[in-house]
């Protein structure tokens, strides 16, 4: 009786996704997508919790990350992503986060008011492949760091109100 219940359990977590197989090497990026392109994140992060008025010199304190991510729907996982481009697995990153400040102070030479914020920039790839049989289509994205260490993304002011 284990045996069946088990069986039927993992059918069922492989119909409602929870569990799936994707097709390695089957990704296809979209036609004029040839490769990777780069895009802001969904996502913006306040990274000052005081309003500035600049001109300014501010240096960044708090934390940055950004995860992973997919439009692919019905969702996959990470493991899903890499095994659908295994090149993915050189320089694609589940998340990062840094902690330490930013490096160089940011200079804002206009007359900005506001909170200092921090959009990531993410490298994606928008296409299709194969998963569970299906065919699966959509943009998967990933963190990435600059030549300097540093959280990809831009830091800009943006306006209370």
């Amino acid at each position: 009786m284990n045996l069946l219940h088990s069986s039927l359990v993992l059918c069922g977590l492989l119909v409602y996704g929870a569990l799936s197989a994707c097709d390695k090497g089957s990704w296809v990026p979209d036609v004029g997508l040839r490769g990777n392109y780069t895009s802001t994140a969904n996502n913006t992060l306040v990274v000052m919790g005081t309003q500035i008025a600049g001109p300014a010199v501010v240096t960044i304190t708090a934390p940055r990350h950004q995860s992973w991510t997919s439009t692919i729907d019905p969702p996959i996982s990470y493991k899903d992503a890499l095994t659908l481009n295994p090149v993915w697995e050189e320089y694609f990153q589940e998340s990062l986060s840094e902690t330490e400040p930013a490096r160089d102070p940011i200079v804002y030479e206009r007359s900005d008011e506001g909170y200092v914020t921090f959009t990531p920039v993410v490298r994606c790839s928008r296409g299709r492949g194969t998963c569970d049989g299906k065919e699966v289509a959509g943009e998967i994205c990933t963190p990435f760091l600059l030549d300097s260490g540093a959280l990809a993304g831009e830091y800009t002011i943006t306006y209370a109100g």
